[in-house]
């Protein structure tokens, strides 16, 4: 026991949280794979931690060695009701891998999923007096405060939330409270997430486009609304979803199979590993999922480091306004009223990098159906892999821009710069810093039966 370290600690508690966790999603920790390796086998030959599967879809879980270790570290975060949640939680690898990589992907973006760190239910979130008040809206993500455990041999601060709001409740939590259980059962959310402009309803997709029935889906929506849930304030957006996969291939296969104009009813077929050609998976039956019978609206995030910058601005209120804002004022400085689609020097402008399932659908129709005209979409740099194949079958006929905003676009705007203009109306006499940014914009052209790429570099000022 004296060879552990932070990194053996911080591994514990997040399995605490969320019960199964995959390989891929311990990736996201600020740690070096060796390091992260070495720890994960100390953690298996103590038998505080076990395994399921083989290669990449290893999962780690706690053991009972592993309860025991963290209720003596901090008796009164991991008491037994919260250990009695986790053993829940990892009952069943096969489903619940999916639940524990929701949760570990929020705990890394910021938002509270420990039983301490928010409000049990109903929770309760005070109403707005004056809907107009921007200082009402920019309240409603700073609602923390301090706490930690005295007389315990953990020492560590942690955050504590007031409210529901950017608070993140696993599925099983809530379909608990549900009167009639097998209502709900046929539900495929992870979990629920309340942020101060959507109710997310959280899922994974994994790499296929899940399927779904809707009367599960309908039912888990009802109970969200109810005073069992959340009481007070709830944002206008009840009924958004957010759909994670392994990366952008379930996006894809989202996209594609709705362009095509496949019914959401036909069976689904998915690439077996390691061999070629597609196979129907069967019993699955339900509903497949299209960019707007999940959620209005339905965002998509993959499963990786580069989704968490987006993931943290989703916490504040009107953030996709506020993205859009933000790349309308660097590449589109005369705009007065910055929008998501808009008409500039006869392109048809896309701002697409918040992953609106919806907006990128219409862009993509806008592609498909329309062969004269000229379209430029925007999306950031890691983006890429979902518009790039996309496009490539239409770029020999069409005149088409894919632009991409480099890696650290989110993280060079300032957090207090997004909370000063988080409202439901944006202030837009702001002034720009010197800081520069790289836009490399990609104009997709036939050349020679292979894709031209000319890469141009355009400079915009960062908010101050």
């Amino acid at each position: 026991m004296e060879r552990f370290s932070d990194i053996h600690n911080t591994v514990l508690m997040l399995l605490a949280e969320c019960g199964w966790v995959s390989q891929p999603l311990l990736g996201l920790l600020d740690y070096s794979y060796t390091y992260r390796t070495r720890a994960l086998k100390t953690l298996l030959d103590e038998q505080l931690i076990r395994k399921s599967g083989k290669g990449g879809n290893k999962a780690y879980a706690l053991a009972a060695k592993g309860r025991h270790f963290l209720a003596a570290y901090n008796s009164c975060r991991f008491r037994h009701e919260v250990m009695e949640k986790t053993k829940q939680l990892a009952r069943h690898p096969e489903r619940a891998v999916q639940r524990g990589d929701a949760a570990a992907l929020f705990s890394f973006g910021g938002f509270s999923v420990h039983m301490d760190d928010k409000p049990a239910f109903p929770a309760y979130t005070p109403p707005f007096l004056d809907e107009s008040n921007g200082e009402n809206r920019q309240n409603l993500c700073q609602n923390t405060e301090p706490h930690n455990y005295p007389n315990q041999p953990d020492r560590g601060a942690y955050q504590r939330r007031l409210t529901a709001v950017n608070c993140y409740y696993d599925a099983t939590a809530v379909k608990e409270l549900a009167v009639d259980s097998a209502g709900v059962s046929y539900s495929r959310a992870c979990g629920v997430l309340l942020t101060p402009s959507y109710l997310l309803r959280v899922y994974h997709s994994r790499d296929v486009a899940m399927k779904f029935h809707s009367t599960g889906e309908h039912n888990f929506q009802c109970l969200l609304l109810s005073p069992k849930i959340f009481t007070g304030y709830l944002p206008e957006e009840q009924n958004a979803a957010l759909v994670l996969g392994t990366d952008f291939t379930a996006a894809q296969h989202i996209l594609e199979h709705h362009l095509a104009g496949h019914s959401s009813r036909m069976p689904l077929s998915a690439k077996k590993k390691g061999g070629k050609g597609y196979t129907t998976v069967k019993g699955l039956a339900g509903e497949l999922v299209t960019p707007t019978n999940l959620g209005k609206p339905a965002f998509y995030l993959p499963l990786c480091k580069d989704s968490l910058p987006l993931l943290r601005l989703m916490a504040y209120p009107s953030w996709q306004g506020f993205l859009v804002r933000e790349i309308s004022r660097g590449l589109f400085p005369h705009l007065e009223l910055p929008r998501w689609c808009f008409e500039e020097d006869g392109y048809t402008v896309y701002i697409l990098a918040a992953l609106n399932l919806a907006q990128i659908d219409l862009a993509m129709r806008m592609v498909q159906g329309h062969t004269g005209r000229k379209v430029r979409i925007v999306c950031l740099d890691w983006q890429e892999p979902l518009f790039r194949p996309l496009l490539e079958s239409f770029a020999g006929q069409r005149d088409l821009w894919l632009t991409k905003l480099p890696a650290g676009f989110l993280e060079a705007v300032p957090i207090a710069e997004v909370r000063r203009l988080a409202s439901k109306f944006f202030d837009c006499r702001c002034q720009k810093s010197a800081g520069i940014l790289c836009v490399f914009q990609d104009f997709l052209a036939k050349a020679g039966g292979k894709f031209a790429v000319k890469m141009r570099a355009a400079a915009i000022g960062t908010a101050s």
